[in-house]
């Protein structure tokens, strides 16, 4: 009898850790935006992979004119994340110099939520591990920082912070009505 009861609460427990990390699991914004954005750090190679192993609903493609003082590419692809409908879109860009920002380069990756997922948003904020540099409200705003040693340290001067071979990391969570929306870009001098 005490074996039964043994192997009843093994079972048990084992069960109980399953079901106590299904409810630990991540808002879906907030995986996917790790999934997409963060693992990939937002190189539209990776991200262009990533969406395609989730979805092959490609929505969209645009690019530019290369020899253009602006220059921009990309691809968006829509599917059903965790329930939620999502678009993931992911690009480059190169901006001219403006001001005392020097010519940059930069990669970006967005994750659009059309069911809202303030919960994710917030995880989102949190992961940034920085203040928002503009909060419009609450968590919804822009957080500027570097990756330094793996943490995220908060970025003073955007024009300085280009200039280091690390560039910056922005992230910005936006909220339209019932839309969330998260994207983070990766920027850089500009090699050209």
């Amino acid at each position: 009898m005490k074996f039964r009861q043994a192997v009843l609460f093994t079972c048990v427990a084992a069960s109980s850790t399953g079901v106590a990390n299904a409810l630990a699991a991540d808002p879906p914004l907030f995986a996917a935006f790790k999934q997409f954005c963060a693992d990939t750090q937002a190189k539209p190679d990776a991200v262009k992979s990533a969406a395609l192993a989730a979805s092959s609903k490609s929505v969209g493609s645009v690019a530019t004119n290369k020899k253009a003082q602006a220059s921009a590419t990309g691809n968006s692809w829509s599917m059903v994340f965790q329930g939620h409908h999502l678009t993931v879109a992911s690009g480059t860009l190169h901006a001219p110099a403006a001001d005392k920002m020097p010519p940059t380069d930069s990669v970006t990756c967005a994750v659009t939520d059309s069911d809202g997922d303030n919960a994710g948003a917030a995880a989102i904020g949190a992961w940034a591990g920085v203040a928002a540099s503009a909060e419009v409200t609450g968590i919804f705003g822009t957080y500027v920082y570097q990756e330094k040693n793996g943490a995220h340290v908060p970025v003073k001067t955007p024009e300085a912070a280009v200039k280091d071979p690390e560039g910056l990391w922005n992230l910005t969570l936006s909220q339209l009505g019932k839309l969330t929306a998260v994207n983070l870009a990766h920027v850089t001098a500009a090699s050209r």
